[in-house]
C-alpha cells in the first residue's frame, strides 16, 4: 500500500491522549458526583467538546487533502470511507454530549448511539 503523509498528525498519539484526558476527566467528575458537580461538569463538558471539536476539525481538512488521491487509489478510498463514518459518528457524540449536559435536554432513545462499532446494537 502507498503510504501519504499528512500534515498535523506527527502527534497523532498526542492528539490522542488529550482527547481521553478530557474525556476521562469529564466522566470523572460525573461519575463521582460531590460539591457543584451540574457546574464542574458543564466546565469539563466544555473543554472535552472543545477537543473533539479540534480533532474533527483536522480530520475534515484531513479527508478534504485525500479525497482527490483516492480517485486513483481504491485502498485509500476504502479508508476514507470507514473514516467519513467515524468522522460522522464523533459528529453526533459531540452533538449528543452537548445537548445532554450543556443544554440538559433529555435524548430520546432512538437517537442514543450504544456502540459505533456495532450499529445495530439497540439496548
Amino acid at each position: 500500500m502507498k503510504r501519504y503523509t499528512l500534515a498535523g498528525w506527527r502527534k497523532h498519539n498526542y492528539w490522542y491522549k488529550v482527547v481521553k484526558r478530557a474525556y476521562r476527566h469529564t466522566a470523572n467528575i460525573h461519575q463521582k458526583k460531590g460539591k457543584d458537580y451540574k457546574e464542574r461538569l458543564k466546565k469539563a463538558a466544555v473543554k472535552y467538546l472543545g477537543r473533539c471539536r479540534e480533532l474533527s476539525s483536522r480530520v475534515d481538512q484531513s479527508h478534504k487533502a485525500l479525497q482527490p488521491l483516492a480517485l486513483a487509489d481504491i485502498q485509500l478510498m476504502a479508508l476514507l470511507e470507514a473514516l467519513s463514518y467515524y468522522h460522522e459518528m464523533l459528529e453526533k457524540h459531540i452533538d449528543l454530549v452537548e445537548r445532554r449536559i450543556i443544554n440538559g435536554e433529555v435524548i430520546p432513545h432512538e437517537e442514543k448511539v450504544f456502540s459505533i462499532f456495532e450499529p445495530h446494537v439497540d439496548h
